[in-house]
């Protein structure tokens, strides 16, 4: 089982005690865009591009590869999330 299968994403949540109804609370971050960015795009999971490395390619290939979220460099993750979880916490109210 290797990604963008969407069973590793489920294992990965499970593992966690999340369930489906929590995807859409989930960050999935990634560095390649057909494997980890078309995985979590697949199940609703918030999509996020780590573009730090020219190892992968950086153009999605469709849609499907499309991230919500591109950042440079991992310590951008932390700004993201805080306004993620305030769209979040808002939308509650």
């Amino acid at each position: 089982m290797r990604k963008p299968d969407p069973r590793m994403f489920k294992a990965a949540a499970g593992a966690l005690d999340l369930s489906e109804q929590d995807y859409g609370r989930i960050i999935m971050v990634g560095n390649n865009l057909s494997r980890d960015i078309k995985g979590a795009n697949l199940l609703g999971i918030i999509s996020v591009h780590l573009d730090w490395t020219p190892r992968y390619p950086k153009t999605p290939a469709d849609e499907s590869e499309m991230p919500a979220y591109t950042i440079s460099e991992p310590l951008e993750l932390l700004d993201l999330a805080e306004s993620l979880n305030e769209k979040l916490t808002a939308g509650r109210k």
